[in-house]
């Protein structure tokens, strides 16, 4: 049986889900927030990067979701209005 070639969507959900695993396999907790430097963070990308032979010489930092969702028809299938494009709720 052959497996189903991902969307680009389901390849970005799978890479989170992946870095939040490699999270939880470190010794030490990470704690994150408004207060807490984001310098921590950049580190721990650049570790799961390695892992993972992953690039971060030129990500698309402000602007992923609109590759993702080009096409307002896209957006409105998955029932994103465009208010909500640029800040998604949590």
């Amino acid at each position: 049986m052959s497996r189903k070639h991902p969307d680009l969507e389901n390849i970005i959900a799978g890479a989170l889900y992946d870095f939040a695993g490699f999270l939880t396999t470190l010794n030490d907790p990470v704690t994150l927030g408004s207060a807490e430097p984001a310098d921590r963070m950049v580190v721990l990308l650049s570790a799961f990067a390695r892992i993972r032979d992953l690039s971060l010489s030129e990500p698309y930092v402000e602007d992923w979701n609109q590759w993702l969702y080009q096409g307002h028809e896209h957006i409105a299938r998955r029932g994103v209005d465009d208010d909500e494009k640029d800040n998604p709720p949590l």
